[in-house]
């Protein structure tokens, strides 16, 4: 890793699992407020297939090992989700104003 840059690491010693802890909670409470929209069938998929389970500390965590099939667009979108949390833009999006404008051709 670069000399700037930190790591984080979970209960069990993964970078990855630091990560995953609090973003499958912020996923969660996005996905029951409505505040998560897409029209992706691979994301459903993905979805459709993925099973959580605690970690040594309680916290729970997406785990590939044991989905019915892949689940790595969700396992993306999660991570995603607990960075962005963990340190949002220091700027607003236009998109927080106006929202997304769609265009159909």
């Amino acid at each position: 890793m670069g000399q700037n840059s930190m790591q984080i690491r979970g209960a069990n010693g993964s970078i990855l699992d630091a990560i995953q802890q609090p973003a499958v909670d912020h996923l969660e409470a996005a996905v029951l407020n409505q505040q998560l929209r897409h029209d992706n069938p691979v994301l459903d998929w993905c979805a459709s297939n993925a099973v959580t389970v605690p970690d040594p500390s309680g916290a729970r965590k997406l785990a590939k090992d044991r989905a019915i099939e892949r689940i790595d667009g969700l396992v993306a979108l999660t991570m995603a989700l607990g960075l962005y949390y963990r340190e949002p833009p220091a700027f607003k999006s236009v998109y927080g104003e106006r929202g997304i404008v769609a265009i159909d051709v």
